[in-house]
Protein backbone atom coordinates (compact mmCIF):
# COMPACT_ATOMS: atom_id res chain seq x y z
CA UNK A 1 0.00 0.00 0.00
CA UNK A 2 1.45 3.60 -1.02
CA UNK A 3 0.76 6.29 0.85
CA UNK A 4 1.27 9.96 -0.46
CA UNK A 5 1.71 12.74 1.89
CA UNK A 6 0.70 16.27 0.26
CA UNK A 7 2.42 18.80 2.06
CA UNK A 8 0.85 22.11 1.01
CA UNK A 9 2.30 25.23 1.78
CA UNK A 10 0.85 29.04 1.79
CA UNK A 11 2.00 31.38 -0.78
CA UNK A 12 4.53 33.82 0.66
CA UNK A 13 3.00 37.21 1.41
CA UNK A 14 3.60 40.44 2.75
CA UNK A 15 0.01 40.99 4.65
CA UNK A 16 0.34 40.74 8.37
CA UNK A 17 -3.12 39.07 8.61
CA UNK A 18 -3.22 38.98 12.32
CA UNK A 19 -2.44 42.54 12.74
CA UNK A 20 -5.37 42.80 10.43
CA UNK A 21 -7.80 41.02 11.78
CA UNK A 22 -6.84 42.67 15.75
CA UNK A 23 -9.21 44.50 17.11
CA UNK A 24 -8.35 48.34 17.84
CA UNK A 25 -9.11 49.31 20.77
CA UNK A 26 -8.83 52.83 23.08
CA UNK A 27 -8.74 53.11 26.48
CA UNK A 28 -9.07 57.33 28.22
CA UNK A 29 -8.50 56.85 32.10
CA UNK A 30 -7.19 59.99 34.58
CA UNK A 31 -3.41 60.54 34.81
CA UNK A 32 -1.98 61.90 37.69
CA UNK A 33 -0.54 64.88 36.24
CA UNK A 34 -3.17 65.61 33.36
CA UNK A 35 -6.90 64.40 33.90
CA UNK A 36 -7.74 65.77 30.62
CA UNK A 37 -4.92 63.57 28.21
CA UNK A 38 -5.41 60.39 27.17
CA UNK A 39 -3.75 57.38 29.06
CA UNK A 40 -2.44 56.39 25.77
CA UNK A 41 -1.23 59.90 24.43
CA UNK A 42 2.14 60.71 24.06
CA UNK A 43 1.60 64.18 24.26
CA UNK A 44 -0.74 66.03 26.83
CA UNK A 45 -1.01 68.74 23.78
CA UNK A 46 -2.47 66.15 21.41
CA UNK A 47 -6.23 65.40 21.19
CA UNK A 48 -8.37 62.11 21.68
CA UNK A 49 -8.42 62.08 17.45
CA UNK A 50 -4.51 62.81 17.13
CA UNK A 51 -3.63 59.94 19.42
CA UNK A 52 -6.32 56.94 17.71
CA UNK A 53 -5.36 58.59 14.23
CA UNK A 54 -1.60 57.60 15.04
CA UNK A 55 -1.99 54.41 17.01
CA UNK A 56 -4.84 52.79 15.34
CA UNK A 57 -3.31 50.34 12.91
CA UNK A 58 -2.34 51.40 9.24
CA UNK A 59 -5.44 48.20 8.27
CA UNK A 60 -7.72 50.45 9.50
CA UNK A 61 -7.88 52.79 7.22
CA UNK A 62 -9.04 54.91 9.95
CA UNK A 63 -7.36 57.89 7.84
CA UNK A 64 -9.02 57.58 5.02
CA UNK A 65 -11.80 59.35 3.95
CA UNK A 66 -13.63 56.83 2.16
CA UNK A 67 -13.18 53.63 4.55
CA UNK A 68 -14.87 50.32 3.58
CA UNK A 69 -17.21 48.07 5.65
CA UNK A 70 -14.02 45.79 5.55
CA UNK A 71 -12.12 47.95 7.84
CA UNK A 72 -14.87 48.47 10.42
CA UNK A 73 -13.68 45.21 12.32
CA UNK A 74 -10.75 46.79 12.84
CA UNK A 75 -12.28 49.01 15.96
CA UNK A 76 -13.16 47.23 19.24
CA UNK A 77 -13.77 48.65 22.47
CA UNK A 78 -13.79 52.40 23.18
CA UNK A 79 -13.47 52.95 27.27
CA UNK A 80 -13.78 55.39 29.11
CA UNK A 81 -12.75 55.15 32.64
CA UNK A 82 -14.04 57.47 35.80
CA UNK A 83 -14.03 60.43 33.24
CA UNK A 84 -14.36 63.56 35.68
CA UNK A 85 -17.67 65.07 34.04
CA UNK A 86 -16.85 68.47 35.24
CA UNK A 87 -14.53 68.06 32.00
CA UNK A 88 -15.46 70.04 29.15
CA UNK A 89 -12.91 69.28 27.15
CA UNK A 90 -12.73 65.93 27.45
CA UNK A 91 -16.29 65.67 26.15
CA UNK A 92 -15.29 67.83 23.72
CA UNK A 93 -12.32 65.51 22.74
CA UNK A 94 -14.70 62.60 22.70
CA UNK A 95 -17.50 64.07 20.52
CA UNK A 96 -14.81 65.21 18.10
CA UNK A 97 -13.66 61.58 17.87
CA UNK A 98 -17.40 60.41 17.18
CA UNK A 99 -18.18 62.81 14.48
CA UNK A 100 -14.96 61.71 12.45
CA UNK A 101 -15.85 57.84 13.08
CA UNK A 102 -19.62 59.17 11.02
CA UNK A 103 -18.05 60.84 8.63
CA UNK A 104 -15.75 57.97 8.03
CA UNK A 105 -17.94 54.94 8.02
CA UNK A 106 -16.05 53.46 11.28
CA UNK A 107 -18.21 51.43 13.45
CA UNK A 108 -16.68 50.33 16.96
CA UNK A 109 -17.74 46.87 18.80
CA UNK A 110 -18.49 48.70 21.78
CA UNK A 111 -18.66 51.58 23.90
CA UNK A 112 -17.62 50.90 27.50
CA UNK A 113 -18.44 53.85 30.44
CA UNK A 114 -17.41 53.92 34.07
CA UNK A 115 -18.99 56.41 35.62
CA UNK A 116 -18.24 57.22 40.04
CA UNK A 117 -20.07 60.37 40.06
CA UNK A 118 -23.44 60.72 41.23
CA UNK A 119 -26.30 63.16 40.48
CA UNK A 120 -26.31 66.07 38.01
CA UNK A 121 -23.15 66.70 37.38
CA UNK A 122 -22.86 62.82 35.80
CA UNK A 123 -25.97 63.89 34.17
CA UNK A 124 -24.41 66.43 31.66
CA UNK A 125 -22.15 64.71 30.75
CA UNK A 126 -22.86 61.50 29.88
CA UNK A 127 -26.54 62.21 28.64
CA UNK A 128 -25.03 64.10 25.39
CA UNK A 129 -21.90 61.80 25.06
CA UNK A 130 -24.65 58.86 24.64
CA UNK A 131 -26.81 61.06 22.54
CA UNK A 132 -23.97 61.60 20.07
CA UNK A 133 -22.45 57.74 20.24
CA UNK A 134 -26.19 56.67 19.43
CA UNK A 135 -27.43 59.20 17.06
CA UNK A 136 -24.63 58.39 14.72
CA UNK A 137 -24.80 54.82 15.26
CA UNK A 138 -21.09 54.13 15.20
CA UNK A 139 -21.40 51.43 18.57
CA UNK A 140 -22.80 48.14 18.37
CA UNK A 141 -22.28 47.29 22.00
CA UNK A 142 -23.35 49.67 24.96
CA UNK A 143 -21.65 49.25 28.84
CA UNK A 144 -22.80 51.44 30.98
CA UNK A 145 -21.69 51.95 34.48
CA UNK A 146 -23.29 54.36 36.57
CA UNK A 147 -25.50 55.86 38.98
CA UNK A 148 -28.27 58.14 38.36
CA UNK A 149 -29.29 59.12 42.10
CA UNK A 150 -29.05 63.08 42.26
CA UNK A 151 -27.21 64.27 45.47
CA UNK A 152 -29.03 65.07 48.19
CA UNK A 153 -30.04 69.28 48.05
CA UNK A 154 -30.03 69.47 44.33
CA UNK A 155 -32.67 69.69 41.69
CA UNK A 156 -33.95 66.50 40.30
CA UNK A 157 -35.06 66.89 36.66
CA UNK A 158 -34.11 62.85 36.05
CA UNK A 159 -36.87 60.73 36.94
CA UNK A 160 -38.78 61.77 33.76
CA UNK A 161 -35.17 61.65 31.18
CA UNK A 162 -33.39 59.49 29.36
CA UNK A 163 -29.74 58.79 30.98
CA UNK A 164 -27.99 55.97 30.29
CA UNK A 165 -30.37 55.01 27.25
CA UNK A 166 -29.90 58.42 25.99
CA UNK A 167 -30.97 58.29 21.79
CA UNK A 168 -30.85 54.45 22.14
CA UNK A 169 -33.71 55.00 19.67
CA UNK A 170 -31.79 56.00 16.89
CA UNK A 171 -28.92 53.41 16.90
CA UNK A 172 -29.57 51.12 13.77
CA UNK A 173 -26.82 49.05 14.87
CA UNK A 174 -27.09 48.39 19.20
CA UNK A 175 -26.96 44.85 19.60
CA UNK A 176 -25.92 44.59 23.17
CA UNK A 177 -27.06 46.89 25.80
CA UNK A 178 -25.18 46.36 29.56
CA UNK A 179 -26.56 48.66 32.78
CA UNK A 180 -24.54 48.08 35.58
CA UNK A 181 -24.95 49.41 38.86
CA UNK A 182 -22.08 49.97 41.03
CA UNK A 183 -21.23 47.30 44.28
CA UNK A 184 -24.09 48.93 46.80
CA UNK A 185 -26.43 49.74 43.60
CA UNK A 186 -27.98 52.48 41.64
CA UNK A 187 -30.70 54.39 40.28
CA UNK A 188 -32.17 54.01 36.69
CA UNK A 189 -34.37 56.44 35.68
CA UNK A 190 -38.19 56.19 34.38
CA UNK A 191 -37.40 57.97 31.25
CA UNK A 192 -34.97 55.22 30.79
CA UNK A 193 -36.99 52.59 31.15
CA UNK A 194 -39.71 53.97 29.30
CA UNK A 195 -36.62 54.21 26.28
CA UNK A 196 -36.08 50.38 27.09
CA UNK A 197 -39.70 49.56 26.66
CA UNK A 198 -39.83 51.35 22.89
CA UNK A 199 -36.39 49.78 22.06
CA UNK A 200 -37.52 46.10 23.34
CA UNK A 201 -40.50 46.76 21.40
CA UNK A 202 -39.03 48.37 18.19
CA UNK A 203 -35.75 46.89 18.09
CA UNK A 204 -34.76 44.28 14.87
CA UNK A 205 -30.95 44.24 16.11
CA UNK A 206 -30.70 43.90 19.81
CA UNK A 207 -29.43 40.54 21.00
CA UNK A 208 -28.56 40.71 24.57
CA UNK A 209 -29.65 43.16 27.46
CA UNK A 210 -28.33 42.82 30.95
CA UNK A 211 -29.95 45.06 34.02
CA UNK A 212 -27.45 44.45 36.87
CA UNK A 213 -27.43 45.53 40.40
CA UNK A 214 -30.48 48.65 39.42
CA UNK A 215 -32.27 50.11 42.57
CA UNK A 216 -35.22 50.36 41.09
CA UNK A 217 -37.03 47.74 38.95
CA UNK A 218 -40.32 48.65 36.71
CA UNK A 219 -41.99 45.86 36.41
CA UNK A 220 -44.24 47.11 34.42
CA UNK A 221 -42.13 48.68 31.62
CA UNK A 222 -40.15 45.86 31.31
CA UNK A 223 -43.44 43.21 31.23
CA UNK A 224 -44.27 45.10 28.48
CA UNK A 225 -41.45 45.60 26.54
CA UNK A 226 -40.00 41.75 26.56
CA UNK A 227 -43.32 40.81 25.54
CA UNK A 228 -43.24 42.15 22.19
CA UNK A 229 -39.58 41.77 21.68
CA UNK A 230 -38.80 39.15 18.84
CA UNK A 231 -34.67 39.50 18.76
CA UNK A 232 -33.18 39.10 22.16
CA UNK A 233 -31.39 35.64 22.63
CA UNK A 234 -29.88 36.72 26.14
CA UNK A 235 -31.30 38.28 29.01
CA UNK A 236 -29.44 38.84 32.61
CA UNK A 237 -31.74 40.50 34.88
CA UNK A 238 -29.57 40.85 38.80
CA UNK A 239 -32.36 41.85 41.75
CA UNK A 240 -30.19 41.65 44.52
CA UNK A 241 -29.97 45.49 45.15
CA UNK A 242 -34.03 46.00 44.23
CA UNK A 243 -36.79 45.47 46.18
CA UNK A 244 -38.59 43.08 43.69
CA UNK A 245 -41.08 40.24 45.07
CA UNK A 246 -41.70 36.82 44.27
CA UNK A 247 -44.92 37.89 42.25
CA UNK A 248 -42.69 40.70 40.03
CA UNK A 249 -40.00 38.36 39.04
CA UNK A 250 -43.00 35.88 38.15
CA UNK A 251 -44.58 38.50 35.84
CA UNK A 252 -41.01 39.13 34.30
CA UNK A 253 -40.92 34.89 33.70
CA UNK A 254 -44.23 34.84 32.34
CA UNK A 255 -43.66 37.67 29.89
CA UNK A 256 -40.97 35.42 27.95
CA UNK A 257 -43.35 32.49 27.55
CA UNK A 258 -43.89 33.52 23.69
CA UNK A 259 -40.65 34.54 23.49
CA UNK A 260 -39.26 33.04 19.83
CA UNK A 261 -35.09 33.66 20.14
CA UNK A 262 -34.35 33.16 23.64
CA UNK A 263 -31.55 31.07 24.50
CA UNK A 264 -29.61 32.22 27.33
CA UNK A 265 -31.17 33.22 30.61
CA UNK A 266 -29.74 34.25 33.84
CA UNK A 267 -31.64 35.21 37.35
CA UNK A 268 -30.20 36.70 40.10
CA UNK A 269 -31.88 37.50 43.48
CA UNK A 270 -31.30 37.60 47.07
CA UNK A 271 -33.72 35.98 48.84
CA UNK A 272 -36.76 36.74 46.51
CA UNK A 273 -37.93 33.55 44.37
CA UNK A 274 -40.83 32.25 45.94
CA UNK A 275 -43.70 29.72 44.76
CA UNK A 276 -44.86 32.21 42.13
CA UNK A 277 -41.57 32.81 40.61
CA UNK A 278 -41.15 28.30 40.64
CA UNK A 279 -44.50 27.89 39.02
CA UNK A 280 -43.61 30.64 36.21
CA UNK A 281 -40.41 28.79 35.73
CA UNK A 282 -41.87 25.78 35.20
CA UNK A 283 -44.71 26.42 32.53
CA UNK A 284 -41.52 28.63 30.65
CA UNK A 285 -39.82 25.21 30.32
CA UNK A 286 -42.81 23.83 29.56
CA UNK A 287 -43.94 25.64 26.89
CA UNK A 288 -44.07 24.67 22.80
CA UNK A 289 -41.74 27.76 22.19
CA UNK A 290 -39.19 27.70 25.01
CA UNK A 291 -35.52 27.02 23.26
CA UNK A 292 -33.65 28.18 25.90
CA UNK A 293 -30.66 26.57 25.97
CA UNK A 294 -29.01 28.10 29.29
CA UNK A 295 -30.98 29.01 32.25
CA UNK A 296 -28.33 30.56 35.58
CA UNK A 297 -30.91 30.75 38.84
CA UNK A 298 -28.82 32.01 41.59
CA UNK A 299 -30.01 33.00 44.50
CA UNK A 300 -26.45 34.68 46.22
CA UNK A 301 -23.92 36.50 44.52
CA UNK A 302 -20.74 35.72 45.59
CA UNK A 303 -21.73 33.56 48.46
CA UNK A 304 -22.31 37.33 50.29
CA UNK A 305 -26.11 37.04 50.91
CA UNK A 306 -28.40 35.09 53.48
CA UNK A 307 -30.88 33.85 50.86
CA UNK A 308 -32.89 31.81 52.89
CA UNK A 309 -35.70 34.11 52.60
CA UNK A 310 -36.95 33.05 49.37
CA UNK A 311 -36.33 29.92 47.41
CA UNK A 312 -37.29 27.57 44.35
CA UNK A 313 -39.40 25.10 44.33
CA UNK A 314 -37.49 22.15 43.58
CA UNK A 315 -40.08 20.06 42.24
CA UNK A 316 -41.25 22.58 40.23
CA UNK A 317 -38.36 23.04 38.43
CA UNK A 318 -37.33 19.25 38.20
CA UNK A 319 -41.36 18.94 36.18
CA UNK A 320 -40.56 22.00 34.12
CA UNK A 321 -36.83 20.83 33.25
CA UNK A 322 -37.87 17.29 32.20
CA UNK A 323 -40.83 18.84 29.76
CA UNK A 324 -38.10 21.33 28.12
CA UNK A 325 -35.95 19.16 25.15
CA UNK A 326 -33.80 22.34 24.63
CA UNK A 327 -32.13 23.20 27.23
CA UNK A 328 -28.88 22.02 27.45
CA UNK A 329 -26.76 23.82 30.19
CA UNK A 330 -28.32 24.70 33.79
CA UNK A 331 -26.86 26.54 36.52
CA UNK A 332 -28.14 26.86 39.95
CA UNK A 333 -26.80 28.47 43.20
CA UNK A 334 -28.38 28.87 46.62
CA UNK A 335 -32.09 28.93 45.24
CA UNK A 336 -33.14 25.38 45.74
CA UNK A 337 -35.40 24.68 49.08
CA UNK A 338 -35.19 21.07 50.58
CA UNK A 339 -32.64 18.83 50.54
CA UNK A 340 -31.19 15.95 48.40
CA UNK A 341 -30.13 18.00 45.70
CA UNK A 342 -27.54 16.44 44.12
CA UNK A 343 -29.36 12.87 43.80
CA UNK A 344 -32.13 14.29 42.26
CA UNK A 345 -30.69 16.24 39.88
CA UNK A 346 -28.26 13.22 38.84
CA UNK A 347 -31.27 11.23 37.93
CA UNK A 348 -32.19 14.21 36.03
CA UNK A 349 -29.62 13.88 33.61
CA UNK A 350 -30.73 10.27 33.08
CA UNK A 351 -33.86 11.40 32.15
CA UNK A 352 -32.84 13.96 29.82
CA UNK A 353 -29.99 12.67 28.02
CA UNK A 354 -30.39 16.43 26.31
CA UNK A 355 -28.60 17.93 29.30
CA UNK A 356 -25.09 18.85 28.78
CA UNK A 357 -23.69 20.69 31.92
CA UNK A 358 -24.81 21.20 35.77
CA UNK A 359 -23.98 23.98 37.99
CA UNK A 360 -25.63 23.21 41.79
CA UNK A 361 -23.54 25.28 43.67
CA UNK A 362 -26.15 24.76 46.71
CA UNK A 363 -24.70 24.22 50.34
CA UNK A 364 -26.59 21.54 51.33
CA UNK A 365 -25.35 18.70 49.66
CA UNK A 366 -24.41 16.35 52.24
CA UNK A 367 -23.30 12.72 52.55
CA UNK A 368 -26.04 10.85 52.79
CA UNK A 369 -27.00 12.45 49.43
CA UNK A 370 -24.19 11.52 47.55
CA UNK A 371 -24.49 8.25 48.82
CA UNK A 372 -27.85 7.53 47.48
CA UNK A 373 -25.75 7.88 44.00
CA UNK A 374 -23.44 5.17 44.84
CA UNK A 375 -26.19 3.06 45.46
CA UNK A 376 -27.48 0.20 42.74
CA UNK A 377 -30.59 1.96 42.47
CA UNK A 378 -28.56 4.54 40.17
CA UNK A 379 -27.20 3.74 36.93
CA UNK A 380 -24.76 4.99 35.36
CA UNK A 381 -24.93 7.57 32.47
CA UNK A 382 -24.88 6.69 28.48
CA UNK A 383 -23.10 10.08 28.19
CA UNK A 384 -20.12 12.45 29.87
CA UNK A 385 -21.33 14.85 31.42
CA UNK A 386 -20.02 18.03 33.03
CA UNK A 387 -20.72 18.81 36.41
CA UNK A 388 -19.84 21.96 38.75
CA UNK A 389 -20.35 21.74 42.52
CA UNK A 390 -19.39 24.80 45.30
CA UNK A 391 -15.37 24.53 46.64
CA UNK A 392 -16.68 24.05 49.97
CA UNK A 393 -18.96 21.10 49.01
CA UNK A 394 -15.76 19.39 47.39
CA UNK A 395 -13.96 20.33 50.29
CA UNK A 396 -15.89 18.71 53.00
CA UNK A 397 -17.02 15.98 51.10
CA UNK A 398 -13.89 14.88 49.44
CA UNK A 399 -13.75 11.05 50.16
CA UNK A 400 -17.55 10.56 49.38
CA UNK A 401 -17.42 12.25 45.97
CA UNK A 402 -14.17 10.07 45.27
CA UNK A 403 -15.97 7.29 45.38
CA UNK A 404 -18.58 8.91 43.28
CA UNK A 405 -16.03 9.70 40.64
CA UNK A 406 -14.39 6.28 40.86
CA UNK A 407 -18.18 4.51 40.04
CA UNK A 408 -19.70 7.21 37.58
CA UNK A 409 -16.57 7.58 35.07
CA UNK A 410 -19.11 9.39 33.02
CA UNK A 411 -19.14 12.74 35.36
CA UNK A 412 -16.59 15.45 34.50
CA UNK A 413 -16.33 17.31 37.55
CA UNK A 414 -14.85 20.86 37.16
CA UNK A 415 -12.41 21.83 39.44
CA UNK A 416 -10.32 24.13 37.86
CA UNK A 417 -8.84 26.38 40.85
CA UNK A 418 -9.57 23.83 43.23
CA UNK A 419 -6.57 23.51 45.50
CA UNK A 420 -7.91 20.65 47.99
CA UNK A 421 -6.15 17.10 48.28
CA UNK A 422 -3.70 16.09 45.15
CA UNK A 423 -5.36 12.74 45.36
CA UNK A 424 -8.82 14.29 44.76
CA UNK A 425 -7.80 16.77 42.16
CA UNK A 426 -5.88 13.78 40.06
CA UNK A 427 -9.01 11.90 40.15
CA UNK A 428 -10.94 14.99 38.77
CA UNK A 429 -8.41 15.01 35.82
CA UNK A 430 -8.66 11.36 35.29
CA UNK A 431 -12.50 11.93 34.85
CA UNK A 432 -12.41 15.09 33.33
CA UNK A 433 -9.31 13.48 30.40
CA UNK A 434 -11.92 10.66 29.08
CA UNK A 435 -11.70 7.84 31.69
CA UNK A 436 -15.00 6.63 31.18
CA UNK A 437 -14.22 6.30 27.08
CA UNK A 438 -11.86 3.29 28.20
CA UNK A 439 -13.20 1.56 30.94
CA UNK A 440 -14.31 -1.05 28.93
CA UNK A 441 -11.65 -4.05 27.81
CA UNK A 442 -12.87 -3.62 23.58
CA UNK A 443 -12.01 -0.49 23.59
CA UNK A 444 -10.85 0.33 20.42
CA UNK A 445 -7.45 1.52 19.43
CA UNK A 446 -8.53 4.11 16.96
CA UNK A 447 -10.12 6.55 20.33
CA UNK A 448 -6.92 6.55 21.33
CA UNK A 449 -6.21 9.79 19.76
CA UNK A 450 -9.23 11.46 21.35
CA UNK A 451 -7.95 10.30 25.05
CA UNK A 452 -4.34 11.52 24.03
CA UNK A 453 -5.64 14.91 22.60
CA UNK A 454 -7.66 15.90 25.90
CA UNK A 455 -5.33 14.76 28.24
CA UNK A 456 -2.58 16.43 26.71
CA UNK A 457 0.15 18.44 28.92
CA UNK A 458 -0.67 16.27 31.54
CA UNK A 459 1.69 13.69 31.70
CA UNK A 460 0.28 12.22 35.40
CA UNK A 461 -3.32 11.67 33.18
CA UNK A 462 -1.76 9.96 30.73
CA UNK A 463 0.06 7.99 32.78
CA UNK A 464 -2.51 6.50 34.38
CA UNK A 465 -4.45 5.55 31.58
CA UNK A 466 -1.29 3.67 29.68
CA UNK A 467 -0.80 1.52 33.35
CA UNK A 468 -4.61 0.82 32.70
CA UNK A 469 -6.60 0.36 30.07
CA UNK A 470 -3.51 -0.04 27.27
CA UNK A 471 -1.96 -2.61 28.68
CA UNK A 472 -3.84 -4.16 31.90
CA UNK A 473 -6.75 -4.03 30.28
CA UNK A 474 -6.21 -6.45 27.21
CA UNK A 475 -5.28 -9.14 29.78
CA UNK A 476 -7.17 -10.18 33.29
CA UNK A 477 -7.00 -7.51 35.55
CA UNK A 478 -7.81 -6.94 39.31
CA UNK A 479 -7.24 -3.38 41.32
Amino acid sequence: VAVVIIICTPKPSSIDYTKRMAPYNFTWQPSDSDESSSSSSSSSSSTMLDTILQQAPASSNINSPSSSSNSQSSFGKFVLKEPPPENEVLLRDVLQVFQYCSLHSIVWDSLDVYMNSVGMVGFYFLRPLLFAANSMGIFRRLVIRGDATPLAGEPNPLPTHEFFLAGCLLNPKLEVLEIVANREGGLVTIGDYRALRELLQRTTTLRRLKLDRVTNFEEELICQGLQENKTLRKLSLSFIQADVPDASIANVIQSLNQHPELRYLTITSSGQFGPLSSQALKTLLSSTPCKLKSLSLQGFEFFELDTTSGTLNTDDVLEGIRANRSLRNLLIGDALDGDMFFSKFFRLLGECPWLETLHLWEPNITNEDLEVVLSEQVQRLERSVVIGLGFPVLDNLEKTLSQVLRKHQEIRMEHEGFLGNAAFVHLCQWNWYGRYLMDKPEFPLSMWPVVLERANAKPNVIYEFLKGPAFAARQPYHR
